[in-house]
């Protein structure tokens, strides 16, 4: 669920952090990229990678001590006092649905914790007033910035290789059931994924312009300044 504050927007810092990566390793740039036909050759690759090694297809898993130290350094930037860092987050999130008078079962059910034989097999796990609240929907769900739909060519300049693997994975399950290839191979996490990067493609648009908009400062940052064919293009500034 997309929080109305876009600064604070998990969805929309997902789909920033995947673009600034996949530019950095370009582990997805032509033969770089991996056959999502074949889980082997993709499975194995860690959402939070280390960035420093030399391991092949980014497979190693960012170390713990590396997230303690950065979360460590932002507290004492902001002269925040804490002893939580590795559970900020966590400690954090609770904390402000109280605040909101979330009922605690449906913070336990959002947090995942001390889970229920229902809740963990037989629910959806979207306690969906909870969620609501954590966006900041408390009334219910309307993020206005999702209504500016933006150009198909720009955003196809994102994720650019999304569309050859997701034809390939389409193919291979095309006239079998339960997301398998024709050998009974499992391939809906790789269609998933996919589906999920299409979909980021214009998170990201929305929320870098809605972030511009509100934060005009942060046009200079890194992360814009990165791709000038997509934040400077003129399809980007019309739309």
């Amino acid at each position: 669920m997309r929080a109305k504050d876009v600064s604070l927007c998990p969805l929309g810092a997902l789909g920033f952090y995947l673009l600034s990566r996949f530019q950095l390793t370009k582990e997805f740039d032509g033969a770089n990229c991996p056959d999502f036909t074949k889980n082997e050759e993709w499975y194995d690759i860690k959402l939070l990678a280390s960035m420093g090694g030399n391991e092949p297809g980014h497979t190693k898993e960012q170390r713990s001590e590396t997230y303690y130290k950065c979360i460590r350094e932002i507290l004492r930037t902001k002269k925040i006092t804490s002893n939580h860092y590795m559970h900020l987050g966590r400690v954090l999130g609770s904390a402000n649905l109280q605040y909101k008078e979330i009922d605690d079962d449906l913070i336990r059910q959002l947090g995942n914790w001390s889970v229920t034989i229902r809740d963990l097999c037989y629910s959806t796990k979207l306690p969906i007033a909870a969620m609501r609240a954590a966006a900041d929907f408390p009334d219910g769900f309307f993020c206005p910035r999702s209504q500016v739909i933006p150009p198909e060519e720009l955003a196809n300049k994102i994720f650019s290789f999304v569309e050859e693997q997701l034809a390939r994975v389409n193919a291979a399950i095309d006239g079998h059931h339960n997301g398998c290839d024709r050998s009974g191979v499992y391939l809906g996490a790789a269609k998933c994924f996919l589906e999920m990067l299409v979909r980021l493609r214009t998170i990201i648009l929305q929320d870098a312009a809605a972030m511009i908009a509100l934060h005009p400062e942060r046009q200079s940052h890194a992360l814009f300044n990165s791709f000038p064919s997509i934040f400077r293009s003129a399809e980007f500034i019309v739309s």
